[in-house]
């Protein structure tokens, strides 16, 4: 995160053909910026009308510098946190649970309350009977070629009921645990879906990502998405935005007691605790 200013400046990034803000280390840097869409552009004029300037749309990141004190903008929602599934990149290391799931809890706060395959939110999921009923507990690994991870948090991820049924009994490819999303597919604005490794390929086809009708529920996400913008942007606060949000109940892991946790200081950083101490972003 960067100290929201009161007064910002903005340029065209020549390299992304985007906005950026000029005192915006994160845009200035990374030029992870959406594209102006429609409601964008509204938004922007409404800003101007008011004195403010313009405003941009973080995608892969959320910085504080790049909306208004009055007005929010929501991330680019198919977009994963820049990070692996691999052990060096997990904040949490619970350990002892004889069965696989009694990590739910922890792998749902490891990520982000999100599929780790589609990028399905438990907020999407309408059929839900609670809040994360459509998801579950899957091994990386699966457990007749890892037998003896079945019930190690490291080879674990969260994803949803549908992407675990068509994964099935296969195993990850090895670059597809050790390399962040990012690097092997990328989800674009028009809900499809492009393969940029022959891995990412394979996650593409093996739970169907570019199946008509997959493609269609994304688009179905975006179109929500810029409906919330507009609303926020008229000053309303838009019931479209809670399916950007963090869930309105979240669990405070430090209660669950593990009979090992080799990464104690990922407690702190829970999504719990980031809201106990007023750092968890809006909108995700």
């Amino acid at each position: 995160m960067v100290q929201r200013t009161p007064q910002r400046t903005w340029r065209v990034n020549p390299l992304f053909g985007m906005l950026a803000a000029s005192n915006c280390s994160p845009c200035a840097l990374t030029g992870h910026l959406a594209p102006l869409r429609p409601e964008s552009l509204m938004l922007s004029r409404s800003l101007k009308e008011q004195g403010l300037g313009l405003v941009c749309t973080p995608a892969t990141i959320y910085c504080e510098s790049c909306y208004s004190p009055s007005v929010h903008s929501i991330p680019f929602p198919f977009t994963e946190l820049n990070r692996s599934l691999a052990p060096n990149d997990r904040r949490h290391g619970p350990s002892g649970y004889s069965e696989y799931s009694s990590y739910k809890p922890w792998l749902r706060d490891e990520y982000d309350f999100r599929c780790v395959y589609c990028l399905a939110r438990e907020a999407w999921d309408l059929n839900a009977t609670s809040a994360a009923s459509g998801f579950g507990v899957d091994h990386m690994r699966s457990q007749h070629d890892a037998p003896d991870e079945v019930t190690n948090y490291d080879n674990l991820c969260y994803c949803c009921n549908e992407c675990n049924r068509q994964k099935g009994a296969k195993s990850l490819p090895e670059r597809l645990i050790k390399e962040p999303l990012a690097t092997h597919l990328r989800f674009n604005e028009d809900g499809s879906v492009e393969a940029l490794t022959k891995e990412g390929a394979w996650l593409r086809d093996c739970v169907f990502l570019a199946h008509p009708e997959a493609v269609q529920r994304r688009q179905l996400i975006l179109d929500l998405r810029s409906a919330a913008m507009a609303d926020l942007a008229a000053g309303h606060d838009s019931p479209k935005a809670r399916m950007f949000q963090y869930p309105s109940e979240l669990e405070n892991l430090a209660t669950r007691n593990p009979p090992k946790n080799s990464r104690m200081a990922g407690l702190e950083d829970s999504a719990w605790a980031r809201r106990e101490r007023g750092e968890l972003s809006r909108f995700f």
